[in-house]
């Protein structure tokens, strides 16, 4: 499982570089302050961010997590995973658009916040009761 979570993660860095390549064919470097370059600009960088985040989420070294926390850190691996679909979506949808409410680009943040918090829930609990048993 960690190797598709690291093969997704790189896949995602990867669209994060096309979309840069995408943006210089497409955008205009003399609109440097234009809502829509911004707009690119934004997804692209959250591509960035949820591709890594990914990464880092796939080389995580597992302790021994109470049963409390399995399915805390399974629902958190599933919004770290599925957070950069959103992002991609975003970027097809979204980006350029000067009206666009950025609704899937608002679902991808809420999905990876979600995804890191409890993440960070689950490592602060095995954390705690780690040192219980440690004492």
């Amino acid at each position: 499982m960690k190797r598709l979570q690291l093969l997704w993660g790189g896949l995602i860095v990867i669209g994060f570089l096309l979309t840069g390549v995408y943006m210089q064919s497409v955008i205009d470097p003399q609109s440097e302050l234009s809502m829509a370059r911004m707009s690119f600009r934004a997804n692209h960088i959250y591509l960035l961010m949820s591709g890594l985040v990914v990464i880092v989420w796939a080389q995580r070294t597992l302790a021994h997590e109470p049963s409390i926390c399995l399915w805390m850190s399974r629902i958190a691996g599933i919004f770290i995973i599925v957070a950069p679909l959103f992002f991609l979506i975003a970027f097809g949808l979204e980006a350029g658009v000067a009206n666009s409410e950025r609704m899937w680009t608002l679902c991808g943040v809420i999905v990876l916040f979600a995804g890191v918090m409890l993440s960070f829930l689950v490592a602060t609990i095995e954390f705690l009761v780690g040192n219980d048993r440690n004492s």
